[in-house]
């Protein structure tokens, strides 16, 4: 029978961007069933609604000492989350001429900024410093975000991973450490582009802003990129 708290946990992970092999590796390392786990994501896909961003999650009671194996997908998620995570301030918006027939406008960090240029699909771009903590891990990503016109009949969105620094929590041992943040390391410079439907790309952004996310936000594009790739 399934455990409702792996059911939830699953949920939870699923609406951060896991996938399924990496739900199922990481509750195996923690010394769940491979039988429990897979009743259990069978029913939390069945029951799965897209909720707004979680709360750090709590870790599951484990039924013996867990493994350091399941920092990876911690950590994966945490750099898609961080990713989109926006902590914005105040309007910039400077324009900067181009020549051409529109203007590059340099949105600094403000995501109400781009948003705006975003209707028309404007050239534009925009810097964000977010900090995530989950399960004692302390994630800053700064992650560039870029409009680069209409191209196809379509918004030409692309999205950079520009610097991870991981802070973990004092009882991980060195060897550990070393080993995951050369992982992180491997992360930095991942970049993709995706062409939406102008629409589409200023519902997203607006959804973001409001704190709602969804493993479905790059579903109505076609994106392309190792910043898409579970591949590290």
């Amino acid at each position: 029978m399934a455990d409702q708290r792996i059911v939830d946990y699953i949920k939870s992970l699923l609406s951060k961007g896991f996938q399924i092999e990496q739900i199922r590796q990481a509750l195996l390392s923690k010394g769940w069933s491979s039988s429990n786990i897979d009743e259990s994501i069978k029913l939390a896909l069945s029951q799965r609604t897209f909720q707004t961003m979680p709360q750090i999650l709590p870790v599951l009671e484990e039924p013996k000492e867990p493994s350091k194996l399941w920092i990876l997908p911690v950590l994966i998620a945490i750099i898609v989350i961080g990713g989109i995570s926006v902590y914005f301030m105040y309007p910039k918006g400077e324009v900067v001429s181009t020549g051409g027939e529109s203007n590059f406008i340099d949105c600094g960090t403000d995501l109400t900024c781009f948003i705006t240029t975003s209707q028309s699909c404007n050239p534009a771009n925009v810097s964000n410093t977010a900090t995530v903590e989950m399960f004692g891990i302390t994630q800053t990503t700064t992650t560039y975000l870029e409009m680069k016109g209409i191209k196809e009949s379509k918004c030409d969105f692309y999205i950079q991973t520009q610097k991870i620094n991981v802070t973990f929590p004092p009882e991980t041992s060195e060897e550990t450490v070393n080993q995951q943040k050369e992982l992180f390391k491997k992360l930095e410079g991942r970049n993709g582009t995706c062409k939406f439907v102008t629409a589409d790309l200023t519902a997203m952004l607006s959804r973001w802003k409001a704190g709602n996310f969804s493993t479905e936000d790059w579903a109505v594009a076609d994106c392309e990129g190792n910043y898409f790739s579970q591949q590290i």
